[in-house]
C-alpha cells in the first residue's frame, strides 16, 4: 500500500488565532443577548425563568473553548488551503461554514422542528464569526 505524505503547516498565527475566540466568545454574548436575545428564547421555547443559572462559569469556558477551536481550525484550514489573501480566505471560510456547519445540521433542525428563526440565528452567529475570523487571519501576517 503507497505511503501518503502530508505536509502539515508548521507555522500558525496563534496570537491572531487567540484574537479570533475572543471575538467569537464576545460576538456570542452580544448575539444572544442585545441582538437576538428575546427571539432565540422565543424560537427555543424555552422559559427564561426555567434556565439553571448554576454552572454558568462552565458554560462561558466551554463557549470560548469553542471560538478558540473554530479560530485554530479555520487558521489550519486556510494554512492547507494555500489561502493567501483575503478573498481566498473568504471563499474558504465560506464554502467550510456551508458545507460543515448549515448544510450539516440541516437535517437536526428539520426532523426536531426547531424552525427556520432559530436556524437563523444560530448559523448567523456563525456566519459572522468565520467571516470576521477570516479576515482577522487573512490580514495578520
Amino acid at each position: 500500500m503507497p505511503q501518503i505524505h502530508i505536509d502539515m503547516p508548521t507555522h500558525l498565527n496563534y496570537l491572531a488565532i487567540a484574537v479570533c475566540g475572543g471575538v467569537n466568545f464576545l460576538m456570542g454574548g452580544v448575539w444572544y443577548s442585545a441582538l437576538f436575545g428575546k427571539a432565540w428564547l422565543k424560537a427555543t421555547r424555552v422559559n427564561p425563568d426555567a434556565l439553571n443559572r448554576s454552572g454558568v462559569g462552565a458554560r462561558y469556558a466551554t463557549a470560548f473553548a469553542g471560538g478558540l477551536v473554530v479560530a485554530l481550525c479555520l487558521a489550519y484550514l486556510l494554512k492547507l488551503t494555500h489561502a493567501g489573501t483575503t478573498t481566498e480566505a473568504l471563499r474558504t471560510a465560506w464554502t467550510a461554514w456551508f458545507g460543515f456547519t448549515v448544510v450539516a445540521t440541516l437535517g437536526d433542525y428539520t426532523f426536531l422542528s426547531r424552525g427556520a428563526t432559530l436556524f437563523a440565528i444560530n448559523h448567523g452567529l456563525s456566519l459572522v464569526n468565520v467571516t470576521v475570523n477570516a479576515l482577522i487571519l487573512s490580514g495578520w501576517r
